[in-house]
Parts: C-alpha cells; sequence; structure tokens
C-alpha cells in the first residue's frame, strides 16, 4: 500500500497526513526519504535471489538493469547514484575477479559519478552522500571500539556507523 510506496518508492503522496505526521514526530522522517541505504539494500537483494539460479556474471547483469529501471522510476538523486555507482562497479570487480576495498569503491564511484554528472557534485546532496559513506567506512570501527561493551553487538555497530555519518556530514 502507500507505506510500501513510500518506502521502496519515496511516494509519499498516498500516505496518509497522520502518519507523516508520526514519522516527523518521532524523528524519523528521514526512513520515507530514499537514500543509499534503500539501493544497497535492494541490490543486496537482488543479488542474494538471482545468483544461486543465474550465477554471478548473469545475476549482476540483470541486477543492474534492474536498478537502472528503478532509478528511472523514482528519479536520479546523489545517493541512489553513488550507491548504484558503487554497486555496478563492485559487480563488475567481482565478476573480474579483483579484490578491492570499499574505500576503493567509493573513490572509484566520485570520479565516475563527476564524469558521468558534473553538474551534481554542486548539490549539498552529492557531497552529503559521499562524506557521510566516507565517515562510515573510515570512523564506524574507532567508534565502535569506544561504545560500551554491554550494548549488543549489531546495536553498537549500526549506532556507530550513524555517528560516523554525522560526525562526516557536519564537514
Amino acid at each position: 500500500g502507500p507505506m510500501g510506496l513510500a518506502l521502496l518508492l519515496g511516494w509519499r503522496d498516498g500516505l496518509n497526513e497522520d502518519v507523516e505526521l508520526a514519522f516527523r514526530a518521532a524523528g524519523s522522517s528521514h526512513v520515507l526519504a530514499l537514500s543509499g541505504m534503500h539501493l544497497a539494500i535492494f541490490s543486496g537483494l537482488l543479488l542474494f535471489l538471482l545468483r544461486r539460479p543465474c550465477g554471478l556474471v548473469i545475476s549482476g547483469i540483470l541486477s543492474i538493469l534492474i536498478l537502472l529501471l528503478y532509478l528511472w522510476i523514482v528519479g536520479a538523486q546523489s545517493s541512489l547514484i553513488r550507491s548504484f555507482v558503487m554497486y555496478a562497479l563492485s559487480v563488475f570487480l567481482a565478476i573480474t575477479g579483483y579484490r578491492y576495498r570499499a574505500l576503493d569503491t567509493l573513490s572509484i564511484s566520485l570520479y565516475f559519478h563527476i564524469l558521468l554528472l558534473p553538474q551534481s557534485a554542486k548539490s549539498p546532496a552529492f557531497v552529503l552522500s559521499y562524506f557521510a559513506l566516507l565517515g562510515i567506512l573510515l570512523l564506524s570501527k574507532p567508534i565502535d571500539e569506544l561504545l560500551p561493551k554491554r550494548l549488543p553487538l549489531a546495536m553498537r555497530g549500526g549506532f556507530a556507523a550513524s555517528i560516523a555519518a554525522c560526525i562526516a556530514s557536519l564537514v
């Protein structure tokens, strides 16, 4: 229904106003906005579902084509483009057998993103998307080590990633 459309496609038109207000009051209206995380979850799910029956090469190509269709439907927002370029690059590198680090993929995707859409580099969304992920990649582990060990591991990791993204986005 309308909640599914809001979460998957960022379309809030059908959402009840009370639901939107409740998300805003809870400080979680960002959940309804599409982000690179949405595309990362969607791409991971696609690859998981397609990899066994199709193999890595076919599932990688199919998932990239499906994600392109998704981007066409929801619109080319900076964080979605960043996530897509990183995913497509990761698939290409995995198919070729090249070993890579996430930081390398982020750097190369920044280059391709600017090369493909140079005007987007001027937008705050572009800068925030790259800085937030850079913060997650560089600061999550050190922040996680500073957090109380009595917190559950899964909670600590997510909390550390959120703090890291916030710190890097302050720049």
